[in-house]
């Protein structure tokens, strides 16, 4: 699956981002988008109000009581940021 869209969030330790592609997708953290899992290596994730695409296998986010719809990506190189 691939996903195109603006970062709203980001998290190092676990590493993950939200990327808003405009489809409306929130979960119980009400942050607008979807979640990206990142590899476990990841030092830097893509700033804030970077544009993204990432591509990777769907996922659930099972971090609350409800499972939310995610992408997990395999490796850094998934995850390229859109140059304007």
């Amino acid at each position: 699956m691939r996903v195109l869209g603006k970062v709203t969030a980001s998290s190092l330790r676990p590493a993950y981002i939200y990327v808003d592609d405009g489809s409306g997708v929130q979960d119980e953290t009400s942050i607008a988008g979807l979640r990206i899992w990142l590899p476990a290596t990841t030092t830097s994730p893509p700033a804030l109000g970077a544009y993204v695409m990432a591509t990777g296998v769907t996922d659930q986010n099972l971090s609350f009581p409800t499972p939310y719809p995610a992408l997990r990506v395999g490796r850094a190189s998934d995850v390229v940021v859109i140059k304007p």
